[in-house]
């Protein structure tokens, strides 16, 4: 998960960066990452250095966001601006892969507040910093997996080929 300054990423910047290691539906805690760019402006050299420090914990991971176009946009801005580097990931997009999976509870894709809600889990004052954000898709996500895994889509790259079909065909449609 990322935290910005704004909605744009022209005209806005990421403030903190957290990701979290998910092997086999278990959330690793311990094997977590965050970046708090807010104190880091004014020094180039030490963005630099957590911005690698990031590249080399997700290596070539896929990624799990909500709302891929959002994150993926500042995270391509920001790492062409601080390294000079084209960042391409391989995404799952809970936004479109939720309704997707659980079209009992939504059809259609739905603020993260009220995904969380419509699983019991408390969205809390604490929700809008990256690391707590980050465990709660998590968590989202280990509900996903498992109701894939019942739809019978058990890879990971069926996950991220279902989410890229289910964005394309619920924004054409």
């Amino acid at each position: 998960d990322i935290a910005t300054d704004g909605p744009s990423p022209d005209n806005n910047r990421v403030t903190g960066i957290a990701a979290t290691v998910m092997q086999h539906g278990v959330i690793s805690p311990e094997q977590s990452i965050f970046i708090d760019l807010k104190a880091s402006t004014a020094d180039d050299l030490a963005v630099n250095h957590q911005l690698a420090a990031f590249l080399r914990f997700i290596g070539k991971s896929p990624l799990v966001a909500y709302h891929v176009v959002f994150v993926n946009a500042f995270l391509q801005q920001l790492m062409k601006k601080q390294l000079g580097l084209a960042f391409h990931a391989r995404w799952v997009d809970l936004a479109w892969l939720l309704p997707a999976m659980f079209g009992e509870k939504s059809h259609k894709p739905m603020p993260l507040d009220d995904w969380l809600l419509s699983f019991g889990l408390d969205v809390g004052q604490g929700r809008r910093s990256p690391s707590e954000n980050n465990m709660m898709l998590g968590r989202l996500m280990q509900m996903l997996v498992v109701r894939a895994h019942a739809k019978g889509v058990d890879a990971v790259e069926q996950l991220i080929e279902e989410s890229k079909a289910s964005s394309q065909l619920r924004r054409t449609h």
